[in-house]
């Protein structure tokens, strides 16, 4: 057989055994049978014969789905029984090289339409500048769909229920969650709409106190200086509190196989009602946001993202407006956990990338409309790039060399032309693939090359007047109008996220170890977000709200919620402030000192003494004023106050 391999020529079928795709996948696909199942390949490359310890070894290059992977010819049967019509599994990988590794996946080899060979990019000369636009439609502004929203000005309370999936949480969430709470709880009474609203209300409320425990937010003890919080005053006790949380489901339903099954139903929902309360501007950011979770064996899809402020959780792609900063769209990314049952997702057969820019665009709405997205290199895929101009959206994308560059792009060219250019300078390079037209171009920056690929847009000179300092003095130049479009828009995913993230965000106020609690708490954050920027962009252009100050009236509304109302459930809230009692302070023990019965006395060798805690016995050197002889410790001190209260 090692004669006639050599004989092979580029373009011939191999059949080549299963098992070099990935042995696990194989014998999942063919069972223990996989060492005999053969598929057959295009050769794109033969390489000679080596010899290696006396023994001829033959390589060959394989190619389906326009991924190529070297083979030896152990792994060849023949390549005389020619067949036309095999399609291989999609491989993950945007970029393969000779020799390397891969995993197939999951997937089947299905017998469909004939093999496409790579596809290779009609390009243009050189030049310094695009003066001709491809995108000619208009540049619309981002509306929110509410009645009258100029006269009727709409209260924090009533912005978020507007970006909240109420309906979807009315009808399906609390029956569920009233279920469990029957089911798991000793003692329950029906949750209604208004006392869901006024838990929210609380874990809100929460955000504006730091405290060691939970327990500390319904204590009323207190001082001049810091009055007791006593949240029990407020409509729901602490039982009751710990109660909903621990009770608290997304839906009732189950599925034996679908990790993703509990929350997805309500990402769904969310992304709809998005849909349908707002539509975006002409330009939006298409980038990752994170939602922190540490222990991956409890969080289904669990990433690690180096590049992120927090690494660690589910990683979510995420549209976002480029002018009001609002998230309107969403993916979650299931990786390894998605579970073969559910097929694959839409489009997969154009690969990875290429099927997450189209899945995002169609469920923002964005197909046909003629609107732009803005993308780091990720992204920059030209296939996609260019399925998303067949489906009536531009696309513009940051070019870096990771391992490698991205696929028919010359990237090294780009970098030595854009590098040898004077300081704000620009070059550019036309293209047409499968049709459409699409455009390479760099420009030179004070330390940097900054390289992009568009399928829109003009190098003309901008607006802005950027100011660099070099060995010569100041020089200024006007960045091009296509890298000013670019700037307006790269961070309204990110600025949205540091928002959610910041100053204690609900995933840092809502301490949990249930993973679909994470999640929702995930989207509540994000409600609030936009509710916010809705509020500073539609309802109070000039206002310098912060968020905090936006927070603070919004869980005074949920507290107040007019669904208690109809439902005659209104808390009492106290017209005054609660009276201090100074009968319960906790202090430090003096140093080297002692209690003889009246007062502290300087006897002891140790500069910080401790004594065990009256509740849990562990060494402490806090007491409370009402028994200076016996030590108590902050996290016992609350149920210590607590109890002493009649």
């Amino acid at each position: 057989m090692s004669s006639d391999l050599q004989q092979i020529k580029v373009g011939s079928v191999v059949s080549v055994k299963a098992s070099a795709f990935g042995r696990a996948w194989a014998k999942k696909k063919y069972g223990n049978e996989f060492k005999q199942v053969f598929v057959d390949g295009v050769v794109v490359k033969a390489i000679e014969c080596q010899v290696k310890k006396s023994k001829l070894v033959h390589k060959l290059v394989v190619e389906y789905n326009q991924k190529e992977f070297r083979l030896s010819s152990a792994h060849v049967k023949t390549f005389q029984e020619v067949s036309q019509n095999a399609q291989f599994p999609q491989v993950e990988n945007e970029d393969i090289e000779e020799g390397e590794k891969v995993d197939v996946g999951d997937e089947g080899i299905e017998v469909s339409e004939p093999v496409e060979l790579l596809r290779e990019v009609e390009w243009k000369d050189w030049t310094s500048t695009i003066s001709i636009d491809y995108r000619d439609g208009p540049k619309s502004r981002p509306r929110l769909h509410i009645p009258n929203i100029e006269t009727n000005s709409p209260t924090p309370f009533s912005l978020f229920l507007s970006f909240f999936p109420f309906i979807y949480f009315r009808d399906t969430v609390l029956p569920a969650w009233d279920k469990n709470g029957f089911e798991t709880q000793t003692q329950w009474t029906s949750i209604s709409v208004g006392e869901a609203l006024l838990w929210l209300g609380y874990i809100f409320s929460m955000g504006f106190f730091i405290v060691s425990d939970r327990a500390d937010y319904w204590s009323k003890a207190g001082n001049q200086l810091f009055p007791p919080l006593d949240f029990g005053r407020m409509g729901i006790s602490r039982r009751r509190f710990d109660a909903l949380t621990s009770a608290f489901l997304l839906t009732s339903a189950f599925h034996s196989v679908d990790m993703f099954f509990p929350v997805r139903n309500w990402l769904q929902s969310w992304n709809e009602n998005m849909k349908q309360i707002f539509t975006p501007g002409w330009t939006s950011c298409l980038d990752e946001s994170m939602s922190v979770w540490a222990n991956r064996k409890t969080c289904p899809g669990w990433m690690y993202v180096s590049r992120k402020p927090h690494p660690q959780g589910n990683e979510y792609h995420t549209l976002a407006d480029s002018e009001t900063k609002i998230i309107y769209q969403f993916e979650l990314v299931e990786g390894g956990d998605r579970s073969p049952s559910l097929g694959e997702q839409r489009y997969s057969n154009l690969g990875k990338t290429t099927a997450l820019l189209l899945r995002m665009t169609e469920d923002g709405g964005l197909w046909g409309s003629g609107k732009c997205i803005f993308m780091d290199s990720a992204f920059a895929v030209l296939d996609g790039i260019v399925a998303l101009r067949k489906h009536g959206v531009f696309a513009f994308a940051i070019v870096k060399k990771r391992r490698y560059w991205p696929k028919n792009i010359p990237g090294e060219e780009l970098l030595e032309k854009t590098i040898s250019l004077p300081l704000g300078g620009t070059v550019a390079r036309v293209g047409k693939l499968d049709g459409e037209n699409i455009v390479i171009c760099g420009l030179r920056d004070n330390c940097f090359a900054i390289l992009a690929v568009s399928s829109f847009g003009t190098l003309l000179p901008g607006s802005e007047v950027l100011y660099r300092k070099t060995d010569h003095g100041v020089v200024s130049f006007k960045r091009p109008v296509l890298y000013e479009q670019f700037y307006f828009a790269r961070h309204a995913v990110d600025d949205n996220n540091n928002l959610r993230q910041g100053w204690r965000g609900i995933e840092e106020i809502w301490e949990t170890k249930i993973w679909l609690q994470r999640v929702f708490s995930f989207t509540v954050g994000l409600t609030e977000v936009n509710a916010y920027l809705a509020h500073r962009h539609f309802v109070c252009p000039n206002s310098s709200i912060s968020l905090q100050q936006f927070r603070r009236s919004l869980a005074r509304d949920l507290i107040n919620n007019p669904f208690l109302i109809s439902e005659q459930q209104i808390p009492q809230t106290p017209t005054t402030r609660a009276k201090t009692s100074f009968s319960h302070v906790i202090q430090s023990i003096p140093q080297y000192s002692s209690w003889d019965g009246k007062s502290w006395k300087k006897k002891l060798k140790s500069q910080f003494p401790q004594r065990q805690c009256l509740a849990c016995r562990r060494y402490t050197s806090f007491y409370c004023i009402c028994s200076p002889a016996r030590s108590i410790c902050k996290k016992c001190f609350g149920p210590h106050v607590s109890s002493s209260v009649p």
